[in-house]
């Protein structure tokens, strides 16, 4: 289990990152029963309570669910019940949100003065709809929250020295990533995700010391899980979960 250090030490939140040890935790990647076993495994491990959890599964959008006590135990047990979205969050104390990933970046954004959190799933596809953006300003309109005042913690995901793909396979997306995207040499394009969506958070207003990224490239760290990887290795594939939350003070 893997935690990002600063906020691990915030006052009033509780998280927590699977590893590969804790097995594959989302069911689009395995059966139910072995989904359900891992997760119960990783909660009682992390001190969580699966009956207090929202799940999501995510589908690289936009949308932001808000959820609370009425919502606990969603999407945990039975994907049939998982809401579709690519981030939660909640201002209730004891309401854990989970969701997995596998190179993408999981973000865990935090107001301790205005006492609410969220997770987040910022992958290529909403990276390009400014989604980090999008979430800074849904806390300051719906929680009251300053941006200056969010923690922002970003999990293991890829990074720009794996993420290389072939140029052509980028002739028909949007190229406004500027010096996110790198030429390399025998016609490589090297994406910088997290380079792109840390610009956005600090444009957004939040400040560059309340930012904390894990520095762990799921590409090249067998401890996590990785599509990318998987894809060129033919190792089995599967996903991590973040989950955090607010403890009752």
């Amino acid at each position: 289990m893997y935690q990002l250090p600063n906020l691990r030490s915030s006052d009033g939140l509780k998280h927590a990152i699977s590893e590969v040890e804790d097995g594959n935790l989302a069911f689009s990647r395995g059966e139910k029963s072995e989904v359900v076993r891992n997760r119960l495994a990783f909660f009682e491990k992390a001190g969580l309570l699966p009956e207090k959890t929202v799940c999501i599964g995510v589908v690289h959008g936009t949308a932001i669910l808000r959820v609370g006590r009425a919502e606990q135990g969603r999407g945990v047990r039975d994907p049939a019940t998982m809401a579709e979205a690519d981030a939660l969050v909640t201002s209730e104390p004891e309401t854990y949100l989970m969701l997995s990933t596998g190179d993408c970046l999981p973000v865990i954004i935090y107001d301790p003065i205005r006492r609410a959190v969220g997770v987040a799933h910022l992958s290529w596809l909403n990276t390009e709809k400014q989604f980090a953006a999008k979430l800074i300003g849904y806390f300051a309109e719906v929680f009251g929250s300053s941006p200056s005042d969010l923690q922002v913690g970003i999990g293991p995901c890829i990074a720009k020295e794996s993420y290389i793909f072939p140029a052509e396979t980028l002739r028909n997306r949007r190229l406004d990533w500027g010096k996110f995207l790198r030429p390399l040499p025998e016609n490589q394009i090297a994406v910088d995700l997290l380079g792109f969506n840390l610009a956005q958070i600090e444009e957004a207003g939040v400040r560059a010391e309340n930012i904390e990224t894990s520095g762990i490239d799921t590409a090249a760290d067998p401890r996590f899980f990785s599509h990318y990887r998987a894809v060129r290795t033919g190792e089995p594939e599967g996903r991590f979960s973040t989950v955090a939350g607010l403890v009752e003070k």
